[in-house]
């Protein structure tokens, strides 16, 4: 396959969280082939994807991964995917203290055709045990009825398997639902999520067909609660102090490190420029830190214009941007249990279009 401009393709496994939600009688095409995805991590403001010469969609978000579905695109055994950065604005993020890379890495993906479309995890405490609820979205993209089973595994910190579960599911063809798990875990009061000790529970959940595992996804699971009352944050009903540092992730093992030496100076808190890669959270479970996630709305211009239209924060032609930005930012990130609240954007004036993602 090519790839243009002479980057290399890394194809590899990839789920990501849609976050949409159906009830009974969402549809969707039905297709001939398994599922084919592109995803981009990172790039230029604006980027263009295209197979075979056939346009399948287009990006400016440098700082969240974008994905493209490209069913109705790939034929054949050979095929050539292209991916264009042409000269953009660099609005909203004008003002990112980074230099923003042009692309850093780039891989495909597939999906069997009966699969997890999407999921949202939630917990709520019991006295001494905690409640376990996963709304999952399943998909039939076979021309015919379907019938498999959507399972899960829910493992302690230690690792032990503390409960699991199964229900049979039969989708039309084409068809999407929301199919609702619950798990009561004993003695998960006993064991909360907080930076001084991360206790970290492990939800895997996979479809079955037969004998054989179609797909899993793993989802890391933390019992507790964030609330927040006159200018406090409560981790578990008692105020913490947050003490964020800034931080923008590099590799894995520099995040790490990086982690180690600021909670040696006190600090329990990062709080990055943009959205993170999906490993930059996966670690702050693990580690107890806490996240404060914000959008990639990093604009230097005319910020302290308040007419209308004088900011891009204050421009409502810039709404749809700010929105969709702010909107992939939360749905990334929002079921991780080190997230404790959430940037609307970096220093980029006020306005309209920030308080309309308020809202939201």
């Amino acid at each position: 396959m090519e790839l243009s401009p002479g980057r290399e393709l890394h194809p590899k496994p990839y789920r990501r969280r849609r976050h949409r939600l159906y009830g009974n009688g969402g549809t969707a095409g039905v297709l001939g082939r398994p599922h084919h995805h592109a995803a981009l991590r990172r790039g230029r403001n604006s980027h263009r994807v295209s197979v075979n010469g056939t346009a399948v969609g287009s990006a400016r978000d440098s700082g969240t991964p974008s994905e493209f579905e490209l069913p109705n695109a790939v034929a054949g055994r050979t095929n050539t995917l292209r991916i264009e950065l042409p000269a953009d604005t660099d609005e909203p993020e004008s003002g990112l203290r980074r230099q923003r890379a042009d692309l850093t890495s780039c891989f495909l993906y597939s999906q069997p055709r009966t699969r997890i479309w999407d999921y949202d995890v939630s917990t709520v405490l019991t006295g001494s045990d905690g409640e376990l609820t996963a709304r999952v979205v399943v998909e039939n993209r076979y021309p015919s009825e379907e019938t498999f089973s959507l399972c899960f595994d829910v493992f302690s910190p230690e690792g032990r398997v503390e409960e699991y579960g199964t229900k049979r599911v039969t989708l039309p063809a084409g068809d999407r639902d929301t199919v609702t798990l619950r798990a009561t875990i004993y003695g998960a009061g006993k064991k909360l999520w907080g930076a001084e000790k991360p206790a970290l529970y492990r939800l895997t959940l996979f479809v079955r067909k037969e004998d054989r595992i179609l797909e899993y996804v793993p989802v890391n699971v933390g019992f507790g609660t964030v609330s927040h009352a006159e200018g406090k944050v409560y981790r578990n009903g008692k105020p913490v102090e947050l003490r964020p540092a800034r931080c923008d992730a590099t590799t894995p093992a520099a995040l790490r490190r990086e982690i180690a030496a600021l909670k040696k100076e006190g600090f329990n808190t990062l709080w990055p420029d943009t959205p993170q890669p999906w490993w930059f959270y996966d670690i702050c479970d693990r580690t107890g830190m806490y996240v404060i996630d914000q959008a990639n709305i990093n604009t230097s211009y005319e910020t302290g214009n308040r007419r209308i239209g004088g900011c891009l924060s204050n421009d409502p032609a810039w709404l749809p941007e700010y929105m969709e930005r702010t909107q992939a930012m939360f749905r990334r990130s929002h079921t991780h249990p080190c997230i404790v609240a959430w940037s609307l954007g970096g220093q980029s004036g006020n306005g309209f279009n920030l308080y309309r993602t308020y809202l939201w």
